[in-house]
């Protein structure tokens, strides 16, 4: 099982990237010039095992439940990409932020709104099918603290991992 550092991240034994705390893999990956020796051929194949394809889309690959990040390195430099990555509830667009919805029947459904009518809205949670609440069966909603994108997502991945996937991305 993997073994927890200070900072709460997972960590495999073994694996240099997660010995880093948050801060650490952000300045080694935005200061230290061997970050920038990215390969983005094999940065694609991170992109789909780092589970971004899964919300975002880049060029012909993902879905499109979260910003689409083909023009991403247009718009951001690589300091904003990894603080995006590395800890997403930290500044959440309106846009793309999560609604929290209780049902009269006290069930939870969070994820993006899909659509919404007067009659029913649907929802996408993070990693699970649509959701087609009626109107008249919800009780509350509100935005999300959290970002519907979870922490960690770097942490299964090696720091030449990381740094191919920022090539593919950048």
């Amino acid at each position: 099982p993997p073994v927890t550092t200070t900072t709460g991240r997972p960590r495999q034994l073994g694996d240099d990237a997660t010995r880093l705390s948050v801060t650490e893999l952000r300045d080694y990956m935005t200061l230290d010039p061997m970050a920038y020796t990215g390969v983005a051929a094999r940065g694609e194949q991170v992109y789909a095992k780092a589970m971004c394809a899964a919300c975002h889309k880049h060029g012909d690959i993902g879905q499109e439940f979260g910003p689409d990040l083909t023009e991403l390195a247009q718009r951001f430099g690589r300091t904003d990409l990894l603080d995006a990555i590395l800890t997403p509830s930290k500044s959440i667009s309106d846009q793309w932020s999560a609604v929290e919805f209780v049902t009269r029947g006290k069930k939870v459904v969070a994820g993006v709104i899909v659509s919404e009518t007067a009659d029913k809205v649907v929802v996408q949670p993070v990693g699970a099918p649509p959701v087609t609440l009626a109107v008249k069966d919800i009780q509350s909603r509100a935005t999300a603290k959290v970002s519907p994108m979870p922490e960690g997502l770097l942490n299964t991945l090696t720091m030449q991992e990381i740094s191919d996937l920022l090539a593919f991305l950048e």
